[in-house]
């Protein structure tokens, strides 16, 4: 059985050039599901009994996921907030 494989990934859909203010929103919006997902990976993973653990770590696990989040959105993230700045652009045409 043979599968073909691509030998490039599709490039992320153009958007309309909106207002930077939603494109802002759409970006924080992306980044802000990523931290929730990265929140769930990470709420798996056991701490080193001797190295780590404790209430500080586990305070500021929650700041770093929300720092992945936000990291990971600005460098281009998933390709959500561009979906989600479509569709506030068509949202808006509409009206």
């Amino acid at each position: 059985m043979n599968i073909a494989i691509p030998h490039h990934l599709p490039s992320t859909p153009q958007v309309q050039k909106g207002d930077p203010k939603m494109a802002q929103a759409a970006r924080e919006f992306e980044a802000m599901f990523l931290s929730q997902m990265f929140s769930h990976m990470f709420s798996s993973i056991k701490t080193d009994p001797y190295f780590g653990g404790g209430t500080g770590e586990e305070m500021f696990k929650s700041l770093m996921v929300d720092e992945y989040g936000k990291m990971m959105s600005r460098n281009g993230g998933i390709g959500l907030s561009h979906a989600v700045q479509s569709a506030m652009i068509e949202a808006q045409q509409k009206r």
